[in-house]
């Protein structure tokens, strides 16, 4: 995933136009010391009556040590779904 911004200094309000490799975008906004942002896969879940409906991930990163977490309804839009939680850790390349 690469992002950019336009802001000199990561202050609240700030965005970053995000853009991973494979191929989704997003658009994060600093927040209280984290970069928060969605991602939105279409038609990522089969539901029960056979329908497809998207699956939305919500990622909020603390940007001094780059840990997170990931927020998503384990049956995405379809009806009866559980909304879990999952840390992870981010590396800097480059």
């Amino acid at each position: 995933m690469t992002a950019s911004s336009s802001c000199p200094v990561a202050v609240n309000g700030c965005t970053a136009n995000l853009t991973s490799t494979v191929g989704w975008t997003s658009v994060a906004t600093f927040t209280d010391g984290r970069w928060n942002f969605t991602v939105t896969k279409p038609d990522g879940v089969v539901c029960d009556d056979g329908s497809y409906a998207p699956v939305r991930i919500a990622y909020s990163v603390n940007a001094a040590t780059m840990t997170g977490t990931l927020t998503a309804d384990s049956n995405g839009d379809c009806p009866g779904g559980q909304i879990t939680q999952a840390p992870f850790q981010l590396i800097k390349v480059g």
